[in-house]
């Protein structure tokens, strides 16, 4: 009879059971990429835990994980200004309101450009600078996720400013 119990018991534990995934993740904290083109050498490395996986929209799809290839490789050089102006970007961490403070600005048309981590366009605005010699642009930053966002700041045609806002909620 004890058999009887103990071979049932071990069924149902049995039955219970879920096998793990098998799919590879690497969460890396640390890694990049070497090219060096006169020898036409390439090495990429990871450093972190194993995991893969990918996320999708209708438009987008953003692969994790362990040793993903570059499909697209950005250079950013900054553009240096001979302007005496000076941009203070404030909050930062922002929570439900980012100002941009324009300091002895140059006349003419400043654009400030606001993007996601994936590179969307959250938003775009211009604001047109005379003689004044403080301008001040407000963001309302309470319906957009938690997260890392991208402000890049230019006048007339030249980059000026690029900087990295952090929201959070509170």
């Amino acid at each position: 009879m004890k058999k009887i119990q103990t071979f049932f018991i071990l069924c149902v534990l049995a039955m219970s059971l879920h096998a793990q995934s098998t799919e590879r993740y690497a969460i890396g904290n640390a890694g990049g990429s070497y090219y060096n083109v006169a020898d036409n050498f390439e090495m990429d490395y990871t450093l972190g835990e194993f995991a893969v996986t990918t996320l999708s929209n209708s438009g987008n799809t953003l692969t994790q994980g362990f040793q993903q290839p570059f499909k697209f490789t950005w250079v950013a050089v900054p553009e240096n200004s001979n302007n005496t102006s000076q941009i203070i970007i404030f909050p930062n961490p922002v929570v439900d309101q980012l100002n941009i403070s324009f300091e002895k600005p140059d006349k003419g048309i400043y654009r400030v450009i606001i993007y996601d981590m994936l590179g969307q366009l959250i938003t775009d605005k211009s604001i047109t600078v005379g003689s004044a010699n403080t301008e001040q642009l407000s963001f309302d930053f309470s319906p957009y996720a938690t997260g890392n966002y991208f402000v890049r700041i230019m006048h007339e045609t030249k980059l000026v400013q690029t900087a990295k806002i952090v929201k959070i909620n509170q």
